[in-house]
């Protein structure tokens, strides 16, 4: 039984009370009731962790000695460089150092980075810094003016008239060659591009005015395309610098909140909760709308570890398992983390206990764990669909190795594709749950809720051949290319 359920992926350690379907690895279906499903996580838990200690609590592993004066520790998915001269990794005193000292990343890579970039900061009082004019700014200057002792390089709409000032000047051309107000990774001149690459700007500076970051999400692609550190600074004077995986990160968070607005008015002044907020940059990209508060939730240990400020304050809780009074949010969010839930529409439902009457929740889910990327493993079997699904553990771990994929695990992650494939397979970390799980026509009828949006999205029927089909033959074909759902309601008064 024990065995059969290291194969088996997404079960639940707390369900609501309805049984539920469990495939295992090779296409063999698994019914198993809740209270089952409880005592045997329990069971393979204290199987892997004889002492007792939960998966979450284990102490960092170290991953990387002296390097440049820091180890590198790898602590609940993340990455973090620790001056060798304090003994060890501690989670409470990294929280405690200014963000200036503080270096985490999503890979070992994104942290030697960081810590290069630092050793030649020391060595030079220089950079060389890419402004991006996009749009009229009536400050130009002023926000130009924090850069001006760096080599600085405009680039322009190509209608865009520039003060002259101590900088080169780039006009954008489009596709065709032509000057473009518009700058889009999908329509830039490809000369403009290669220049762009081989000038190598050590960051790239994106001034925002009033509620325009909000307007899509096609200067952070541009910018991605060339550059690894990006800057966003706004109208108070306010800026962000992100680095590594986060300048992609900041891509899905960002399109996601976009979304979010469509439906929810301007959140100034009020008190805003993110349940799932991981290190935290969902919510460091709404202080730009000036919140009163925002409270940012999540069961893992390095919650809040990323992005610090003292308008945002960070608990380590469950969000099936909100501890706030009713009615204690204007707006409570949550964005591609009911997926890891264990369970989902507790969590909404809490999340709709703790908005007050007249206020907002929006939820948005997905990949889904059928979808055709639902084991969110990106990059690693993208030519292999539902490959979580028509594989074991062990082929696809034998799969990562004869195509050497294995090799940059190890680089990226300092960890062996064994120990990458079980942790994204774990319970831990995905919940296993069909579309159908998550009651999206019960709230969608919910008396205390005014719906405002339900939405899903598919993914994969191009993908699901006749072959694929019959491998997969006991799972529905819309569980298959359910890729998520976005759900926005109002709390009814």
């Amino acid at each position: 039984m024990i065995e059969t359920a290291r194969k088996a992926i997404g079960i639940p350690s707390e369900l609501s009370s309805w049984d539920i379907s469990i495939p295992a690895f090779g296409n063999n279906p698994r019914i198993l009731h809740s209270e089952s499903v409880r005592n045997l996580k329990q069971t393979i838990d204290d199987l892997h962790h004889p002492e007792g200690k939960s998966p979450r609590l284990v102490e960092a592993e170290l991953k990387v000695q002296a390097f440049y004066g820091y180890n590198i520790y790898y602590y609940d998915s993340r990455y973090f460089a620790v001056p060798q001269e304090q003994n060890g990794f501690d989670i409470d005193r990294f929280r405690s150092q200014s963000t200036s000292q503080m270096s985490v990343g999503h890979t070992i890579q994104d942290i030697q980075e960081e810590i290069l970039r630092k050793q030649q900061d020391v060595q030079s009082a220089t950079s060389r810094v890419l402004f991006l004019y996009h749009a009229e700014l009536d400050g130009f200057r002023d926000y130009l003016a924090p850069f001006l002792h760096h080599n600085v390089t405009v680039l322009a709409g190509g209608n865009r008239e520039i003060p002259a000032g101590p900088y080169n000047v780039v006009h954008y051309t489009d596709s065709n060659g032509r000057l473009s107000d518009t700058i889009d990774i999908k329509n830039v001149s490809p000369e403009l591009l290669r220049r762009l690459r081989d000038e190598n700007f050590d960051l790239v500076v994106i001034p925002h005015e009033r509620r325009s970051f909000w307007q899509g999400i096609h200067l952070e692609q541009f910018t991605s395309s060339f550059a690894k550190c990006i800057i966003n600074v706004f109208l108070n004077g306010r800026f962000r610098m992100y680095r590594g995986e986060d300048v992609h990160r900041i891509q899905y968070n960002k399109a996601y909140l976009n979304s979010m607005f469509r439906y929810v008015p301007a959140i100034r002044g009020q008190n805003i909760l993110e349940v799932g907020c991981s290190d935290g940059l969902a919510c460091d990209l709404l202080l730009c709308e000036e919140p009163r508060q925002i409270t940012g939730v999540d069961v893992m240990g390095i919650v809040g570890c990323g992005y610090r400020d003292p308008r945002i304050r960070y608990e380590r809780v469950d969000g099936s398992l909100l501890p706030f009074k009713d009615n204690s949010f204007h707006l409570s969010y949550s964005i591609a983390t009911l997926e890891h839930c264990f369970d989902p529409v507790k969590t909404i439902e809490e999340m709709h206990r703790v908005t007050i009457p007249g206020g907002y929740c929006y939820i948005q889910a997905g990949p889904l764990y059928f979808s055709p990327f639902g084991h969110h493993m990106f990059g690693y079997f993208d030519d292999f669909p539902w490959v979580h699904l028509r594989l074991s553990p062990a082929e696809m771990i034998e799969r990562l190795k004869s195509t050497g994929l294995s090799n940059n695990i190890q680089s990226v992650f300092g960890k062996e594709a064994e120990t990458y494939v079980h942790s994204m397979m774990s319970i831990d970390h995905i919940n296993g749950r069909r579309i159908a799980d998550y009651k999206l026509e019960y709230f969608e009828k919910h008396p205390g809720i005014d719906l405002i949006a339900s939405t899903r999205s598919y993914e994969g029927e191009d993908l699901l051949t006749d072959s694929i089909r019959r491998e997969l033959g006991s799972i529905s074909r819309k569980d298959l290319v359910s890729h998520g759902f976005e759900l926005v309601f109002k709390k009814k008064a």
